[in-house]
């Protein structure tokens, strides 16, 4: 009687070993799912990322680019065409009409009411 008590408890512990091993090995073979799902993620972002900069390139290679380049940063132009030059926006000086517009802006509707008839 001892001795199958002794085999069933062997039994019983090698059964509960073997099923340990198992559960732990599905355990891994489902974060190494969740790990290739992510892994596909970052290839197909990737993969974006490399034929957006592949059309950068070819851009940045190509006549159009390189001639707007030329106009805009050395101010050169075609033969028959004329370069503009205007003055950076803040050094601008307001135009009368904008300061008053900007003053009746500030000021309360019936005082400009007051300021239009008279």
């Amino acid at each position: 009687m001892k001795l199958r008590l002794g085999l069933r408890l062997l039994v019983i512990v090698v059964a509960g070993l073997f099923i340990a091993g198992l559960v732990r090995n599905v355990l891994r073979l489902w974060r190494s799912g969740d790990r290739l799902g992510q892994a596909e993620e970052k290839l197909e972002s990737l993969r974006a990322e490399n034929l957006r900069l592949k059309q950068q390139q070819q851009f940045l290679g190509s006549d159009v680019f390189f001639e707007q380049q030329i106009r805009d940063k050395l101010n050169m132009a075609k033969p028959g065409e004329a370069v503009v030059l205007l003055p950076p926006v803040a050094s601008l000086q307001p135009t009368e009409r904008e300061s008053t517009e900007e003053t009746l802006i500030e000021t309360p509707v019936w005082q400009q009411w007051l300021v239009l008839f008279w």
